[in-house]
């Protein structure tokens, strides 16, 4: 049976028409999304991922290859486009985080169009000011990292696949390919978004099994086509996640920190930078999140239970856009979700809630959708400004100097440049407990984030280059062993983390002091000490 004659007794509504009033609004709430993300992004201090992609970059691209091929390479297509971005505008931190925001524009017009064919063109408008305004997104749009391209490329692919479905052509089939290929070439879990996709399709009973077996098919192309990253990842460990796992973890990000909240701006001390004061609207992102979370879940199960209870209150267009939304919105959040958290918590540490971040325009549909499911006019109208009232708290918090977990390395950086002479040395201390005579992770990322802050200065135990040595971060020696470079240096500054081993600290200043050096200035943040050591 051809793919014509099986979708005569199951066919899908028409695809909206393209006018002028919708391509407007799209084109409206793709530059509310580009506003919110850009504006302030500038203020915040870059931070470890950023250094990283700074690293990755600014290499030739013979240099990044060998790179991709040791670590990272889950990223290599981004960090590819990053390192012809950062050769034409450079690596400030406007300039690295703006292609996430113009990302993030993109899946904004995605959203509008994606809610557009399933729910009507309210739904789509309120949806798209949803992702403009939800916390995750105005995260997404300032970090220099490939999630935002993840949303961009998730949604963009689901709106594809709607396309093929309804009017099956190899051409749209094969920008479907094309755009799940990106994805995972962008961030590995994409992939989940396959599985998502095959729940909604089975779901649809007006899919025939000529549209199914096209989709089985062009799943099946995109995951060959991307299989070389997969395989090359396997091999590269501690690419997906590393940090401890736990279900009440899982649960608490999954349901409040994944799309509400963004990162959390904490210190080294897990505490907060700004402690909840009344009186300082800073303090209030936390209560914040976890009331609009609240208010959020309790929508999308309001309008969950009004469609599966009450069908007969809705008029037709309604319950249909509520129908395709739950059927195309929640097999996207929860299986990826489900996936790498019971995977994480029964195998292996693999969850970040940044890594689920191609969810988000799925959250924002389902909320749009949600929100306009309240009987009530007033109440829904409340609803509404309740939702912009716990947004504003939670977006000043990230936009605030320190917002990446209280990375304070501009300040740092700053306060450095403000008062080293031209022949200082720089002793970058390691991040974690040293076993062995070789450092990897340092305090170094702050020279890499804010080169310009640290240029001539001589890096007393820097052994391998990040090029050098294929990777992100480079090799060091133990400051024991390298006390043979301070000789001539009459300043030698020291950065460190607050949670650096105060014993290793100990031992850092007596081995200055044996050479000749006494503290002089300290500048200290939430997240570094800068310690000016002279010699006498």
């Amino acid at each position: 049976m051809s793919p014509h004659s099986e979708t005569t007794h199951h066919s899908h509504p028409a695809t909206p028409t393209v006018n002028s009033g919708s391509v407007t609004v799209c084109a409206s709430v793709a530059a509310l999304t580009l506003i919110v993300a850009v504006a302030g992004s500038w203020n915040v201090s870059l931070w470890t991922d950023e250094a990283a992609t700074i690293s990755a970059a600014t290499r030739s691209l013979g240099e990044l290859w060998a790179m991709v091929h040791n670590i990272d390479v889950v990223h290599g297509a981004y960090y590819l486009f990053m390192h012809f971005w950062t050769n034409a505008f450079g690596i400030s931190p406007f300039a690295l985080r703006l292609p996430s925001a113009l990302a993030m524009a993109a899946a904004a017009a995605g959203v509008y169009r994606l809610a557009l064919v399933i729910a009507g063109a309210r739904a789509a408008a309120v949806s798209g000011v949803v992702f403009a305004l939800l916390p995750r997104a105005t995260w997404l749009g300032m970090e220099a990292r490939p999630y935002a391209f993840t949303a961009a490329a998730a949604v963009w692919a689901t709106v594809a696949l709607l396309s093929a479905l309804r009017r099956p052509s190899i051409g749209r089939w094969a920008i479907y390919v094309v755009l799940v290929t990106v994805g995972i070439g962008l961030n590995i879990y994409v992939a989940l978004l396959l599985g998502g996709h095959a729940i909604s399709v089975i779901l649809d009973r007006r899919n025939g099994w000529p549209q199914r077996r096209m989709f089985v098919g062009a799943g099946f192309v995109a995951v060959v086509l991307a299989s070389p990253l997969v395989l090359m990842a396997s091999k590269q460990t501690g690419q997906l996640g590393d940090s401890e796992v736990t279900p009440s973890l899982v649960l608490r990000n999954a349901v409040v920190n994944q799309w509400f909240l963004g990162d959390t701006p904490t210190t080294t001390t897990g505490g907060s930078v700004n402690p909840l004061a009344a009186g300082d609207p800073l303090s209030w992102w936390l209560p914040a999140a976890i009331a609009l979370a609240a208010l959020c879940w309790l929508l999308v199960a309001a309008a969950g239970l009004r469609t599966v209870r009450s069908p007969g209150d809705l008029d037709a267009e309604t319950r249909r856009g509520a129908v395709e939304t739950l059927r195309w919105m929640l097999p996207w959040l929860a299986l990826p979700t489900l996936v790498i958290g019971l995977y994480s918590i029964l195998v292996k540490p693999m969850y970040s809630p940044r890594y689920l971040s191609f969810g988000t325009p799925a959250m924002a549909i389902i909320i749009g959708v949600g929100l306009l499911m309240v009987a009530r006019r007033r109440v829904r109208t409340t609803a509404a400004v309740v939702i912009v009232a716990l947004v504003i708290p939670i977006y000043l918090s990230q936009r605030q100097p320190y917002a990446k977990n209280s990375s304070d390395w501009v300040d740092a950086a700053g306060f450095v440049a403000a008062n080293r002479g031209a022949a200082d040395a720089v002793y970058f201390s390691p991040r974690y407990p040293v076993t062995g005579s070789i450092v990897g992770q340092t305090t170094r990322g702050i020279g890499t984030a804010y080169p310009q802050d640290f240029l001539g200065m001589h890096d007393v135990t820097l052994e391998t280059s990040a090029v050098a040595a294929a990777n992100l971060t480079g090799f060091s020696r133990l400051l024991a062993d390298s006390v043979d470079q301070l000789v001539g240096v009459g300043t030698v500054w020291v950065i460190r983390r607050h949670d650096y081993s105060p014993a290793s600290a100990q031992r850092d200043d007596d081995l200055l002091g044996e050479a000749g050096f006494h503290p002089s200035l300290q500048w200290s943040g939430p997240l570094s000490i800068v310690i000016q050591f002279v010699r006498q």
